[in-house]
């Protein structure tokens, strides 16, 4: 993991917040940082060419697994965490990222996050400077 520059005066700022506020604030700017990763996630992902049924019979129209990439964070056990994916419904969005024997791997996915780690981090210092200031 890479050296955060910071981070050690942030995380004492950030215990001398109450605990509710300082649980709020770690969350949210790590949900943040990461909403821009999840924009271009988003924009790089495959739209179909015609309507097609989901494992639940619903009739989806072309761009459902574009639609279904959703941004959520958590907060557990101390630990602030945000994730992207696809909702259940749209599963196999898996299989065009992995690929399968028949079709081809495009990552849209992975390499994303590899490329954009840094501004990830980098964000996440801005957002919480931001945020304990303001607080």
């Amino acid at each position: 993991m890479a050296k955060i520059e910071g981070l050690r005066k942030l995380t004492a700022q950030l215990n001398k917040l109450e605990a509710t506020l300082a649980t709020k604030t770690l969350r949210n700017a790590t949900r943040a940082a990461m909403v821009p990763t999840h924009k271009k996630i988003q924009a790089l992902t495959p739209i179909g060419k015609k309507a097609h049924r989901t494992y639940k019979g619903r009739l989806v129209a072309p761009g459902f697994l574009k639609r279904s990439i959703k941004l959520g964070s958590r907060f557990k056990d101390g630990v602030a965490s945000a994730a992207i994916g696809a909702k259940p419904e749209a599963f196999y969005g898996m299989f065009l990222v992995i690929g399968t024997k028949k079709i081809k791997a495009r990552d849209f996915f992975f390499r994303i996050f590899a490329n954009d780690r840094a501004g990830i981090e980098k964000r996440l210092i801005e957002q919480l400077r931001k945020r304990i200031a303001k607080i």
